[in-house]
């Protein structure tokens, strides 16, 4: 997990039993009105049929982070 406030990002990795449970979170990730984008990169698949993926999201900065 890292974040980054001055570009209203985070990167993570992640796990999951198959491609429709990753389809699944990036549903509920942009359902929310402060991430503006999604995206995948770097997906492995194991033996055992798990899923090992990054992922990026962007946040809206104005909704993001506090104005003062």
């Amino acid at each position: 997990l890292l974040g980054d406030t001055t570009e209203a990002k985070l990167d993570m990795s992640g796990r999951a039993l198959n491609y429709t449970t990753v389809d699944k979170q990036f549903a509920a990730l942009l359902s929310y009105e402060l991430v503006t984008d999604v995206s995948l990169d770097k997906v492995s698949v194991f033996s055992s049929g798990f899923l090992e993926y990054n992922m990026r999201l962007h946040f809206d900065k104005e909704k993001f982070l506090l104005n003062q």
